[in-house]
C-alpha cells in the first residue's frame, strides 16, 4: 500500500513537473518573441540608427583611428586623403574574414553548451527512471539519503574491535560493486540491499547459514539496533557491495537534478538558452542588414570629417606662413 501511494506520488509529481515546464518554456517563448519584434520594428524605422553607428565604431577602432590619422597628415592633400581611406564596407568585410575562424569556435562552444546542457537533461531523465541506484557499467551508483553511516554508535562495540572507520555522509553518492556469489560475502562489510520500499546502505553484522542459504543482518553504524527489514535478508535482495567511493557534491548535485525543481531548472535553463540564441541571430541578422544601409552614410560623414580636418590645417598654415595678424592701434 505504501509503495502504490508512493508512486502515486512519484507520477503527480512528474506530471505538474511537465506542466510547469510547459508553461514556463510558452510564457518566456511569448515575451521573448514580444521582445524581437519590438525591436526590429525599432531597428527597421531607424529608430537605433545612433546606437548602431556607436556600435559599428566600437566594433571598427583602427579603422576609425587611420581616419583620424590621415585626416591630420599636413603632408597630403584632400585628394591624396580621400585616396588613402577606403570605404567602411569594404574594411569591414576584410575584418570579417579574419574573424572567420573565431566565428567557427563562438559556434562550436554554443554547440557544446547546447550538447552539455542536453547532457545533463538526459542524465536527469535517466537517473530519476531508475529510481535510486543507476549504473555505469559494472559499477553502480546510489545517493545516500539518511545519517545512519554517518556516525558510530557506542553500542556498535564491533566497530571499535574490528578498527571499522568507514563513515559515509548524508547525500554522499557511492560507489557500489556487483556481488556475484553469496560466497563474497564478507562480515562487517558494507552492502546496499533492497528494503520494504527502499535500499539501504548498512554494514553486514552476522552471517547465519541456512538449509535454504545464507541469512544476512544488516545495522547502520549510527543505529543502536537493526530495523526489522535488515533482518534475514538473502542474498538475492543484495544489490551490491560499498567499493569506498564517495562524493557528497556529485551527490548534492544528483540529488538535485533527480528532483522536480532540477529537472524544472534544467529544461528551463535550455530553452532560455534557445530562446535568446534563436532571437538573437535573427536581430543581429537584422542589425547587420541596417548597418550595410548605414556604412554609405557614416562614409559621407567621415569624408566630410576629413574635409573639414583638412581645412583647419590649410587655415593654420596659411596663418603661420603670413604670421600674426596685428591689431590696428586707436
Amino acid at each position: 500500500m505504501l509503495t502504490l501511494a508512493m508512486n502515486r506520488i512519484e507520477t503527480t509529481s512528474m506530471v505538474v513537473s511537465i506542466v510547469v515546464i510547459f508553461f514556463l518554456t510558452l510564457s518566456f517563448g511569448i515575451l521573448f518573441y514580444l521582445y524581437y519584434r519590438y525591436y526590429r520594428k525599432c531597428v527597421d524605422g531607424s529608430l537605433e540608427d545612433s546606437y548602431i553607428k556607436k556600435e559599428v565604431i566600437q566594433e571598427n577602432p583602427r579603422y576609425f583611428r587611420h581616419v583620424d590619422e590621415v585626416a591630420q597628415d599636413e603632408s597630403m592633400t584632400l585628394e591624396e586623403k580621400y585616396q588613402a581611406i577606403p570605404t567602411l564596407e569594404e574594411h569591414v568585410k576584410g575584418v570579417m574574414k579574419r574573424k572567420n575562424g573565431l566565428k567557427v569556435l563562438a559556434n562550436a562552444v554554443l554547440v557544446v553548451v547546447y550538447l552539455l546542457c542536453l547532457s545533463v537533461l538526459a542524465f536527469a531523465a535517466y537517473s530519476r527512471a531508475s529510481g535510486e541506484t543507476f549504473l555505469f557499467g559494472d559499477t553502480a551508483c546510489l545517493i545516500i539519503r539518511t545519517g545512519s553511516m554517518e556516525e558510530d554508535n557506542e553500542s556498535n562495540t564491533y566497530l571499535v574491535e574490528n578498527n571499522l572507520t568507514e563513515d559515509i555522509p548524508t547525500m554522499a553518492l557511492v560507489g557500489l560493486d556487483r556481488v556475484s556469489a553469496p560466497e563474497d560475502m564478507r562480515l562487517y562489510g558494507i552492502y546496499a540491499f533492497q528494503g520494504e520500499d527502499r535500499i539501504l546502505v548498512h554494514r553486514l553484522i552476522s552471517i547465519e547459514e541456512t538449509e535454504n542459504g545464507d541469512l544476512y543482518t544488516f545495522r547502520g553504524d549510527a543505529n543502536s539496533a537493526s530495523l526489522v527489514e535488515e533482518l534475514d535478508v538473502p542474498f538475492e535482495r543484495i544489490v551490491g557491495e560499498y567499493n569506498g567511493f564517495q562524493n557528497v557534491g556529485l551527490g548534492m548535485a544528483i540529488g538535485y537534478l533527480q528532483s522536480d525543481i532540477g529537472i524544472i531548472a534544467v529544461c528551463f535553463g535550455l530553452v532560455l538558452v534557445g530562446c535568446y540564441d534563436i532571437f538573437e541571430i535573427s536581430l543581429g541578422r537584422r542589425i547587420e542588414e541596417r548597418k550595410r544601409v548605414l556604412y554609405p552614410i557614416i562614409d559621407g560623414e567621415t569624408k566630410h570629417h576629413v574635409m573639414e580636418e583638412h581645412r583647419l590645417i590649410v587655415k593654420r598654415l596659411l596663418r603661420e606662413e603670413k604670421g600674426p595678424v596685428q591689431e590696428p592701434e586707436d
